[in-house]
């Protein structure tokens, strides 16, 4: 069926549905046909021997019939009997042989060989203790010759009854799909010339397609307002992309997608001093620098890179504002580290320490929660930190579950300025301090406890 098209499988499934009912309607109506027809036997039976039982009479110890009495009308046998069940009027058909006793006022259901009758039985008192029977009979009506004439109008008219309900389905699909094919041939014709300021253009209604269509319109003016601002940021960015931080940034984001390792990123990445003394712009930036983290916390050396005109600058206004330096700290800093090839050789003793421990926490992470929807978080190549987003309005609880269970993290939304996270969504890991197994340890936690309030959160949003 995945072959045809949508119009062709509507018709397809409108027919035999149409089908299906008619052969139900047909079952039904044998079903009446029959009924009707065992009721209407009933009726007459019970009518004829209910008659024959008004002209009966006993004078005298004698048994009078009257005049309007029948003892065989419409195919129903009427028969007198005694109280004793002897014969006294009237003559059995020939095919009965039954010995059936009497019920009064019941229409039963007898057999005899291949036949079956009704029976209805009638007491005719006389007295308190004597009186006559009267019996009526009557073949049961058969339907199969009913039951055979339906079925043949049924074959021949069936066929003809599908062939219009197929034509019918069809033509009521393909109007009902006109304004789809209407959709299509536009978007067609856009995506032909290229040109997104073609609208589709349906009367307006409240109908699927036409609401489809309004969608399409809307879709397409938001194309051609986002190609528009692509070409002016395409015009912008080639007089940008001269500026020494584009540089930078350019390279930065090469070096991610391309790089493997982080040597090689920190090789490809140029120097913005440099290049923004090329561009001719040498003031453009400012470098900020601390050792606190690689040296001793609290009592690190800090830096600034600039060019010599803004360090100028700098020093007149450093020297009124401090009494002077830690000379001896730096000092120390100096013969501890040598030159910049010191600090680089020392950084990658830090990175021997803390990749086993930030891999210990990604992997948990990655395997328990990527893919899940509930938590992001970045995979740093450097610094001492990962941050991990979490839903929104989950932060604070995450960070008081993984309290009451023995974990205890930074505070929710410290990286925000006063710890105030207008989302409730950010949590810093500093995986510095523990080994790595108490950090995939408290890892499995952390990932458990975030689970808990995430489902809660989306439970309470229903």
């Amino acid at each position: 069926m995945k072959k045809f098209s949508v119009k062709i499988r509507i018709s397809v499934w409108l027919t035999l549905l149409t089908g299906l009912l008619a052969g139900l309607l047909l079952v039904f109506m044998l079903s009446i046909s029959r009924v009707v027809a065992d009721q209407t036997a009933i009726s007459q039976l019970i009518r004829i021997v209910r008659s024959n039982l008004a002209q009966t009479s006993i004078s005298n110890g004698r048994l009078d019939l009257g005049s309007d009495f029948v003892f065989y009308q419409n195919g129903v046998s009427t028969l007198v009997y005694s109280k004793d069940e002897a014969l006294l009027a009237g003559r059995l058909p020939v095919s009965v042989t039954m010995k059936e006793g009497f019920q009064n006022g019941m229409v039963r259901m007898v057999s005899t060989g291949n036949e079956r009758y009704l029976v209805l039985d009638l007491w005719f008192p006389v007295g308190w203790e004597s009186g006559v029977w009267l019996r009526g009979m009557m073949e049961a009506p058969e339907n199969r010759q009913l039951t055979h004439n339906m079925l043949m109008v049924a074959f021949v008219i069936m066929p003809v009854f599908m062939a219009l309900a197929a034509l019918g389905s069809y033509w009521i699909a393909r109007r009902a799909f006109r304004p789809l094919d209407s959709i299509t041939a536009t978007a067609a014709s856009i995506n032909e010339a290229q040109d997104l300021s073609s609208r589709i253009g349906l009367p307006p209604g409240q109908d699927e397609f036409s609401c489809l269509a309004a969608t399409f319109d809307q879709l397409f003016q938001r194309l051609e307002k986002s190609f528009e601002s692509e070409k002016q940021f395409t015009s912008d960015a080639s007089h940008e992309l001269r500026t020494p931080v584009s540089i930078i940034a350019g390279a930065c984001e090469y070096a991610e997608k391309y790089d493997e390792t982080l040597e090689e990123r920190q090789e490809s990445i140029p120097d913005i001093l440099s290049e923004c003394e090329k561009a001719g712009n040498p003031d453009m930036v400012y470098e900020f620098a601390s050792t606190s983290k690689i040296s001793f916390s609290g009592a690190g050396v800090a830096a600034i890179a600039t060019s010599r005109g803004n360090l100028e600058c700098i020093k007149k206004t450093l020297t009124i504002q401090t009494i002077g330096y830690d000379k001896i700290n730096q000092l120390r800093h100096v013969r501890y580290f040598k030159d910049f090839e010191g600090i680089k050789e020392h950084m990658r003793k830090h990175a021997a320490l803390m990749r086993p421990k930030f891999e210990a926490v990604l992997k948990v992470l990655e395997e328990e929660l990527a893919g899940t929807g509930i938590g992001e978080w970045t995979r740093p190549g450097g610094g001492y930190f990962i941050s991990f987003e979490s839903l929104e309005g989950c932060a604070k609880a995450i960070v008081a579950r993984c309290k009451e269970a023995g974990v205890v993290l930074t505070g929710a939304g410290a990286t925000y300025p006063y710890g105030k996270d207008p989302r409730d969504s950010n949590i810093r890991i500093a995986p510095t301090f523990p080994t790595a197994e108490e950090l995939s340890q408290a890892t499995d936690l952390f990932v458990l406890c975030v689970k808990l309030v995430s489902v809660e959160k989306l439970l309470g949003g229903r």
